[in-house]
């Protein structure tokens, strides 16, 4: 099997986050709109279904109804106070905002202690330089 260009897998990834991201805005506008996803269900994939392929490669409109697919299940999903939708395949379909955490499937804010910041997650902290975990808090190392 040839090993995948880095041009190739470069274009991949940005496809994919593309895709997400399209996902993600309709499912959202469909919150307000919920025709929109119905509209997009008839011109993608309720024809489809009646399409009849011969071959044994995938053409753009079967790529087109499982996008549409996976813009319905983002739709369906319970996204919680200060969360958003993700398109990702695995957890609940959403994640919280930065600076909250989930508990019992709710985002709830992080309580930062002094001389703490948000790390790179935005979804836990850690102390700030110089200081260290101590009980729950971030003390003056030593």
């Amino acid at each position: 099997m040839p090993i995948a260009s880095p041009e190739t897998t470069e274009l991949e990834r940005r496809v994919l986050a593309h895709e997400r991201i399209l996902q993600a805005l309709i499912a959202y506008m469909a919150r307000t709109e919920p025709r929109f996803v119905d509209h997009l269900r008839e011109r993608f994939v309720e024809p489809m279904s009646m399409a009849r392929h011969e071959h044994d490669h995938r053409e753009t409109d079967d790529y087109a109804e499982e996008f549409i697919r996976a813009v319905m299940l983002l739709g369906e999903a319970r996204v919680p106070a200060n969360a958003f939708l993700r398109s990702s395949g695995y957890g609940p379909g959403w994640s919280c905002e930065r600076g909250y955490e989930v508990l019992n499937g709710a985002c709830v804010a992080i309580d930062l202690p002094e001389n703490a910041y948000l790390d790179r997650s935005s979804n836990r902290w850690s102390c700030n330089r110089g200081f260290q975990l101590s009980d729950g808090a971030c003390v003056l190392g030593r």
